[in-house]
């Protein structure tokens, strides 16, 4: 799950590359440039000596300091600074090179990250470290239940507003597997895709933000619920017979996916998969109710 919203928001700054990077700031020595904002994904930021910029996020690359910028962020990247920083190097899973001529005026947060500090570099600030969550082990599992509560109520809700209907799409996932995984598939890679093609387009601004803010996520939710019913009524075997049992399998399914959820190594998988896999059963049980209507409405040809 956490790599896959990597990706998603990773998808979602790529418009803000586009919009907000100012041409010719990338390793252009003979003028000096000014900007507010510098983004490079996956591309390396060359600020030059004499050139002064506000704020350079990296994402995925290398960032080359030697002018002035105000704020520095590098993520799953590394930096050499030989300039100077007048605010904060913030350092998400990168490493820095601070050279003797580095000066930083503010604080140095790594975030399980590494910094090689040279003689003579100056941090007028502090240097945080932190390498992993501090979270107690009692906020944690408060945090687990607390969401797990709020799965198993939406689930409810979505059960009360259309029972059978979703008791059909959970039974997709079994009985149609070929045509589940493949929806599913579409959906894992051709949202993500529509949403940067939508960027690309600079119109389509708004329906890329739609669809990575809203709809992506609420797929992902929806999809967990549908998971959900269907391990409850796997596990339950032939008990819902009733309307009310419908409730018990979403619960019970939830509770089961929550409880998997938080194993070590595979607990993101978890998920990843079923959110993912119930999302592609909801469109594909969607499609084929809309096939079946138009097969049905359609006129048909009498002999003359």
């Amino acid at each position: 799950m956490r790599r896959y919203m990597e990706i998603i928001g990773i998808a979602g700054l790529f418009v803000v590359t586009c919009a907000i990077t100012p041409a010719g700031v990338n390793g252009q020595p003979a003028e000096r440039q000014q900007s507010d904002l510098l983004l490079r994904i996956a591309g390396q930021a060359n600020v030059s000596p004499g050139d002064t910029l506000g704020t350079v996020w990296v994402i995925g690359n290398h960032a080359d300091i030697r002018g002035e910028v105000h704020e520095l962020v590098v993520i799953n990247g590394t930096a050499r600074i030989e300039g100077s920083v007048t605010g904060n190097v913030v350092l998400v899973k990168s490493h820095a090179d601070l050279t003797p001529s580095a000066r930083i005026g503010n604080d140095l947060l790594l975030y399980g990250s590494t910094a090689a500090t040279s003689p003579g570099a100056t941090i007028k600030g502090t240097i945080h470290q932190e390498m992993g969550p501090s979270f107690g082990a009692r906020a944690l599992w408060f945090l687990w239940l607390s969401i797990t509560v709020a799965l198993i109520g939406a689930a409810l809700v979505f059960v009360y507003l259309a029972g059978p209907p979703l008791e059909g799409i959970s039974d997709t996932i079994r009985g149609d597997l070929t045509g589940t995984l493949m929806t599913t598939l579409a959906v894992v890679v051709g949202l993500p895709g529509l949403a940067i093609l939508s960027f690309m387009t600079g119109v389509g601004f708004v329906l890329g933000v739609f669809i990575i803010v809203v709809l992506i996520p609420l797929l992902a939710f929806a999809g967990y619920v549908v998971a959900g019913m269907a391990t409850g009524k796997a596990l339950l075997g032939r008990l819902q017979t009733r309307r009310r049992s419908l409730y018990v399998s979403a619960a019970v399914g939830i509770v089961a996916l929550q409880i998997i959820a938080i194993i070590p190594g595979i607990g993101g998988l978890v998920l990843l998969v079923s959110s993912q896999l119930g999302a592609g059963a909801l469109l594909y049980r969607t499609w084929l109710r809309g096939r079946t209507v138009r097969t049905i409405s359609a006129p048909t040809m009498q002999p003359a």
